[in-house]
């Protein structure tokens, strides 16, 4: 029975470490589309994926996507007056466009004016590392947004480098018009290759990177702004891809690592019976026995008892 249970954690181990070099998406392979998509569009994937900032401040542990409520439009209406997000919940589209209307999405909602202000609700991205990054977006009307990032997680977010915002033109002395992201004519919008963005060459940072990134995005129109789903790919250098067996700690109830990472749990069946981003994970909650956990292209056997 040893040599059985030995023989199948080898193959697995040979299956998931093919899968690691294939998936290069900090979601599980299950949950985006063929072209690496993630959509809001289950409960299970919100559940899964979003979270709530606690202080507006963004915890490395948590949950890929944070949400941020801020102060809001004063003519906004419920439920747009708290970011939110929701699997039913239609976006906009066009004539043009409507085949490509979108249901689910996160909703930033709206801010106190149409671009001057960055007040708007918002929602923080924990990445392990960032290659690419594009959105998939829609507003009622004209959308203006803020982007910004920072590689320090203890960053306040008021300190984070501005990436993008509403290119500001002066009309005339006192008058200013700040450029929309997209209008509701382009309704819905693919916002693509935010990796390169540096506030047009204003700022030395960009949210490309090899380590962990962190990105907000806050809603700075009057209008919600939604967010039906995201494509990042991420460095396939990153530290987490480097991670060997021997930085698996396992307490017998505890997995530890050092930094945060995707930690899958899998039974001898080579079903996954636990998932979590984190440096941290608790097995305690799993019926007794020999599981195999897979973290970036390292996979190590633990035993409950």
């Amino acid at each position: 029975m040893k040599k059985s249970i030995t023989s199948l954690f080898l193959m697995l181990a040979c299956v998931f470490g093919a899968q690691a070099q294939t998936e290069s998406y900090p979601f599980d392979a299950a949950d985006v589309d063929a072209n690496g998509w993630l959509w809001f569009d289950t409960a299970e994937k919100i559940e899964k994926y979003v979270g709530v900032s606690k202080d507006g401040k963004l915890d490395p542990n948590g949950k890929i996507f944070q949400m941020i409520t801020t102060s809001t439009a004063a003519e906004a209406e419920e439920p747009f007056n708290t970011t939110f997000a929701s699997d039913t919940i239609t976006g906009f589209a066009n004539e043009e466009n409507k085949d490509l209307l979108k249901k689910g999405a996160i909703v930033l909602n709206g801010a106190s004016q149409n671009g001057k202000y960055d007040d708007g609700g918002a929602v923080l991205i924990n990445l392990p590392s960032c290659k690419e990054m594009h959105m998939f977006l829609s507003c009622k009307a004209s959308a203006w947004v803020y982007l910004s990032g920072t590689n320090d997680a203890k960053t306040d977010t008021s300190a984070y480098n501005v990436v993008y915002k509403p290119l500001k033109t002066e009309l005339m002395p006192g008058m200013a018009w700040y450029n929309p992201l997209f209008t509701g004519l382009d309704n819905p919008f693919e916002w693509t290759s935010l990796e390169t963005l540096n506030d047009m060459g204003a700022s030395e940072f960009t949210l490309a990177s090899k380590e962990p990134v962190y990105a907000l995005l806050q809603s700075a129109g009057t209008e919600p702004v939604y967010i039906h789903g995201i494509k990042v790919v991420t460095e396939g250098t990153t530290g987490i891809n480097d991670i060997t067996a021997d930085a698996i700690s396992f307490d017998g109830k505890n997995i530890s690592l050092s930094a945060a990472a995707e930690i899958n749990v899998y039974n001898l069946s080579g079903a996954l019976v636990a998932s979590e981003y984190a440096s941290s994970m608790n097995l305690s909650n799993l019926t007794k026995g020999v599981y195999m956990v897979k973290v970036g292209n390292a996979t190590q056997k633990v035993v409950i008892k």
